[in-house]
């Protein structure tokens, strides 16, 4: 019994990645045909691109046999969510118009994830090793720097949001304000639904539940744009 609830629990998170991934990788490629030529097209692509690279990693990840696979597509996935909220960020003040305003936080959002990728990549400074953690055999633990990425990503998040509200009060065209609802619900249902991947990192034992809401916040930015 205890092996057959064990695999019903992992194979819902491993579903839920490849939903995720197929799902974000599909609506990049077709927002940015729509219109190849429009930076919000593009930054919304390089966005879903980055959460479909997270998603692919983390399906790998749920996978692998031993704790070197693990750790390898850990760090994998780790490269595309340093990249997922600056590209966020990004995509909102286009939308906004605010990209020009806002250029020196955007290029310190792109260094630091820059720097970041090595870092991940190639030292134990983000991703320190894994444990098992409640169904998982292979959680990652955090490195010191782990903790900077965090913050980074809730705070890109959380300046997105904000920035939304502030232009969605603002508005004045119907379906302008109808746009800035759709990403800012969407994503907020998203980014709060993924975040509870980093309860099992500092061994909070709350599983990543909200893993499946990743897949509603990408079509429903898609939609809007």
């Amino acid at each position: 019994v205890g092996n057959f609830l064990f695999g019903k629990q992992m194979l819902f998170f491993i579903i839920s990645a490849v939903i995720n991934a197929i799902t974000s990788i599909s609506l990049g490629i077709f927002v940015y045909f729509q219109n190849p030529k429009k930076k919000l097209n593009l930054y919304f692509s390089l966005f879903a691109i980055s959460v479909a690279f997270w998603s692919m990693g983390y399906f790998a990840w749920q996978t692998a046999k031993d704790a070197e696979a693990a750790m390898t597509w850990l760090r994998a996935l780790m490269t595309g969510a340093v990249f997922i909220p600056v590209f966020y960020f990004h995509f909102v003040v286009t939308l906004i118009g605010l990209s020009r305003k806002l250029r020196t936080l955007l290029v310190g959002g792109y260094l630091f994830a820059l720097v970041f990728v090595p870092l991940t990549l190639f030292t134990d400074s983000v991703v320190n090793g894994v444990a098992p953690r409640l169904w998982f055999p292979f959680w990652p633990q955090p490195g010191i720097l782990f903790h900077a990425f965090l913050f980074m990503f809730f705070a890109f998040a959380t300046c997105s949001w904000y920035l939304l509200i502030q232009a969605i009060r603002s508005a004045t065209d119907h379906n302008k304000k109808n746009q800035m609802l759709y990403v800012f619900w969407g994503t907020l249902i998203g980014f709060l639904g993924g975040s509870t991947n980093y309860f099992l990192w500092y061994n909070i034992s709350i599983p990543p539940i909200g893993n499946w809401t990743v897949a509603i916040y990408v079509v429903m930015i898609g939609l809007a744009i």
